[in-house]
């Protein structure tokens, strides 16, 4: 193999460098050393790429000998920041690679404004997976000034129209951490933001659209309204799985608003029915995080809360005598309404969490209730069974 590594075929040197690199015993890295000095400086970039490679591979054999030993003036993590500015763009991702695994134990590679902006100047250059390791690089830095970060997210601009979703959500990433250091222009970074992502989520396989969604749950909540005139894309769909469902249930009721109100109460009763108690209960939860965000709905969502009381259904009375419990706390008033259902509630209800929600609201409001005494009589004496 040492003999392959100084062959004329650049093809034959990588390949060798590679497979005696890979073989991961201590025993050769005598051999390993010489060739990946060597490796380093050749003048083809697929045997440097595999030299690059080699070194991350020694340092999982003996860490010391990459940071210690002397490759001439420099050691080999001196060397991987100089190729960093390599002129093949494969090189250079290698090199960034390495490097951030090398130096893990010191916070990872060392960033610093020249680093930055050369990788971004060349992005166009480097594969998808390339661009991927400088955006997840470029989210890890801070701009000094807002005209180095303006600069920045100029350049990133066209990575958003990119085909390739990693790349996307990698350019999303590094938005979303600059608008935190630009609070008047917050709403204009997420409003650009938004076409990109709603474009991926139209073709989007089921994990991908889960990390859109995750994304986008977390955008309405830093910037609530943006994504307000879309809810509809939000509804849940049969053929989806419950993870997707459920994040989607968590960010319908941050897109609620006076308008939109009653289409999202009216989308929400379809999911209470749902046979799974998960599903149905977080459907339910959104019933109570929209009441509690829009005022002028509540007295509607809460009577839509007691129609689903007369379903035959044990886990939606449960989850429904639970939201009503939180939400009379804010709407105290409506009491007079719930208090009547509350007895065959408990009658009905065997979930032990449902029934300590309607014992909580009995003694909350007994002075309404005169007969509250007698309906927690039977549960005092049944107390050990409990």
């Amino acid at each position: 193999m040492t003999k392959d590594c100084q062959d004329s075929d650049p093809m034959v040197r990588g390949l060798a460098l590679r497979s005696l690199s890979s073989l991961g015993l201590e025993s050769t890295i005598e051999y390993l050393l010489p060739v990946l000095h060597k490796g380093l400086r050749d003048s083809s970039a697929y045997v440097r790429r595999n030299a690059v490679m080699a070194v991350l591979k020694l340092y999982q054999l003996r860490p010391e000998l990459v940071k210690d030993v002397d490759d001439g003036d420099v050691d080999f993590v001196d060397r991987l920041y100089n190729m960093i500015q390599d002129r093949d763009t494969t090189v250079t991702s290698a090199c960034l690679m390495v490097l951030t695994e090398v130096m893990m134990e010191e916070g990872g590679i060392a960033i610093n404004d020249k680093l930055v902006m050369h990788l971004l100047n060349r992005i166009r250059e480097f594969t998808e997976w390339g661009q991927c390791i400088v955006l997840d690089l470029c989210a890890k830095y801070r701009p000094k000034t807002k005209e180095e970060t303006f600069a920045i997210m100029n350049i990133l601009d066209g990575e958003l129209k990119v085909a390739n979703s990693a790349v996307v959500l990698g350019t999303t990433k590094c938005f979303l951490r600059y608008a935190d250091t630009l609070p008047d222009l917050k709403v204009s970074i997420y409003l650009r933001l938004k076409q990109p992502i709603l474009t991926l989520m139209t073709g989007a396989n089921r994990e991908l659209r889960y990390s859109l969604l995750k994304h986008i749950h977390v955008m309405v909540m830093r910037c609530p309204g943006i994504f307000d005139a879309e809810f509809k894309q939000f509804y849940c769909h049969y053929n989806e799985p419950m993870h997707v469902k459920f994040v989607k249930l968590k960010i319908l009721p941050e897109l609620t608003n006076e308008e939109n109100v009653h289409e999202l109460v009216a989308e929400l009763s379809e999911y209470v029915a749902d046979v799974n108690q998960e599903m149905a209960k977080a459907a339910l939860d959104a019933f109570g995080r929209i009441a509690v965000k829009i005022p002028a709905g509540a007295d509607g969502i809460i009577n839509q809360l007691l129609d689903f009381i007369n379903m035959e259904i044990d886990y939606v009375r449960s989850g429904v005598v639970c939201v009503i419990k939180d939400l009379l706390r804010k709407y105290p008033d409506r009491a007079a309404d719930v208090l009547p259902a509350l007895p065959r509630c408990l009658r009905k209800i065997e979930d032990p969490i449902g029934r300590a929600a309607v014992i909580f609201m009995l003694g909350e409001y007994a002075r309404e209730m005169r007969q509250t005494p007698y309906l927690l009589e039977n549960l005092i004496e049944n107390y050990d069974n409990e």
